[in-house]
């Protein structure tokens, strides 16, 4: 069976984009669904991956060259980028002598040319489905900038200006008007919502006077999905249709994504060293799943990134109670597990792969006073199809699996049960928002757990461990960065 491709949104940029993957950034809302956000619903899960290449510090003239290994060519074979967001001049505001500073006419003239490379028939990167959106820098807090470089050891003089800023700014919505290539201006908003630059509402948007907060990226989200909506609404969320099946008629229960490669978050941690998939199904439970498994890792000897980390998360729907349809009995639930770990260890598989390191993840601890309460909340009420105790069989089975398979398994229900005084339904709020479903601050135990696990079992994968991919932009030839990069 060939690999299933999904294709992705690509976002190239400099720091703001590498930066959009911490809590509130928009690659994080575009990646994950949104009621880590207050509302229901799904953005790009199961729809499109979003692929991030944010380079902190560079230019658009020193990105240019990344922007030709990282683009796809025609006719490759993979993932085709369905949109792209170019996000440059942050960096190439600076004021001189700042070795990032690039001209204006410069700007432009290498923005044009990524276009260029996207649009003309003529180009090797030719994407005729491939749709693009500019968007301006964001306002700079000229007196935070200040007094954060100016506190330096030894001190730096300011290296932007506002007004400079917004004449970089004026012209990719320019370029956007001659190009008809829709412009996403986060430039304006920001300034107008703070009474034209005040310093001290700046800051609410921009937390060190340069790069933006969660305020200041919920502005550029709201605005990318608008424009996506007016401009490309085949590519709206609503619109597009969503990898393999629902759960029950069609019905997704939204909440945690028992993911089959477990979204870090936050994923700047593996910023530029590794890319992140998400493959969570919700609802399914591990056999259900194991056909999805089939599709989604690569075979060996496929032309494509390899799998250096694959996290197996599942129990949380197996451990339904009859009649629920997701119940698994245990020896079927422990059989799939084992089956996913064979398919990638055993040297007959057509999956097999020596170098991804596997982490088994229990199903955490469930909250059965807040869960029945939601069920019976439900027209017609549905009676409580989980309970605490059979949970708990699952997470002990997983354990015993890793142990026999010499894989390690993260347990994620001791923990959790334990700080909540052996599951104090009051205390487990804190941890689970639904009675089911992790909360932030129980994917905050579920993450530190996983990296304290890779550090001590895989620590070549440990991200102090790794490269970057790219060199920093320190470490660039500033006259011949080509030559850095190639």
């Amino acid at each position: 069976m060939p690999t299933k491709i999904v294709d992705v949104i690509l976002l190239f940029g400099d720091s703001q984009t590498q930066g959009a993957w911490e809590e509130g950034g928009f690659a994080q809302r575009l990646a994950l669904k949104l009621y880590l956000y207050l509302a229901s619903g799904d953005v790009y899960v199961r729809k499109l991956d979003v692929i991030n290449r944010g380079l902190s510090g560079y230019n658009s003239e020193w990105a240019l060259p990344v922007f030709e290994q990282v683009l796809p060519k025609k006719d490759a074979i993979g993932p085709k980028v369905k949109l792209l967001t170019l996000w440059l001049g942050g960096n190439d505001t600076c004021i001189l002598p700042s070795a990032q500073h690039l001209p204006l006419d410069r700007f432009v003239v290498n923005l044009r040319q990524m276009v260029s490379m996207v649009q003309s028939p003529d180009s090797e990167y030719y994407s005729p489905e491939t749709r693009i959106i500019l968007i301006t820098p964001a306002p700079i807090n000229e007196a935070v900038r200040a007094a954060t470089l100016g506190s330096r050891d030894p001190p730096i003089a300011l290296d932007r200006k506002s007004e400079v800023t917004k004449k970089y700014a004026e012209a990719v919505i320019k370029l956007g008007q001659e190009l008809n290539v829709p412009v996403l201006d986060v430039y304006t908003p920001i300034w107008e919502a703070t009474d034209n630059g005040d310093p001290k509402k700046l800051e609410r948007y921009l937390y060190d006077g340069l790069h933006l907060s969660k305020e200041g990226y919920a502005v550029l989200y709201d605005l990318l999905i608008q424009t996506i909506k007016t401009k490309f609404p085949e590519l709206h969320y609503d619109a597009l249709p969503m990898d393999f099946p629902g759960t029950i008629s069609g019905r997704v229960d939204f909440g945690r994504p028992l993911a089959l490669y477990l979204y870090l978050a936050p994923v700047d941690d593996y910023a530029r060293k590794l890319d992140v998939i998400n493959r969570g199904l919700s609802g399914y439970n591990s056999e259900w799943a194991l056909p999805v498994f089939e599709q989604v890792f690569p075979q060996k000897g496929a032309i494509g990134p390899k799998v250096k980390l694959l996290t197996i998360w599942f129990g949380g729907n197996d451990a339904c109670l009859l009649p629920s349809p997701q119940h698994l009995p245990l020896d079927r639930f422990i059989a799939s597990l084992r089956q996913m770990v064979s398919m990638v260890q055993s040297p007959d598989s057509q999956y097999y792969s020596p170098e991804t390191r596997i982490i088994l993840i229990t199903p955490p601890p469930f909250n059965e006073a807040v869960r029945a309460a939601r069920l019976a909340a439900r027209d017609p009420p549905i009676a409580l199809d989980r309970k605490s105790g059979v949970t708990r069989k699952y997470a002990d089975a997983v354990i015993e699996l890793g142990k026999e398979l010499n894989v390690p398994a993260l347990d994620v229900y001791t923990p959790i049960w334990e700080a909540t005084d052996n599951g104090d339904p009051k205390k487990l709020e804190k941890y689970l928002y639904d009675g089911l479903h992790p909360s932030k601050e129980g994917y905050a135990v579920i993450y530190d757990l996983l990296i304290q696990t890779i550090e001590t079992k895989f620590p070549e994968l440990h991200y102090d461990a790794l490269p970057m991919v790219f060199p920093g932009w320190k470490d660039l030839d500033w006259s011949n960065a080509r030559a850095s990069i190639f």
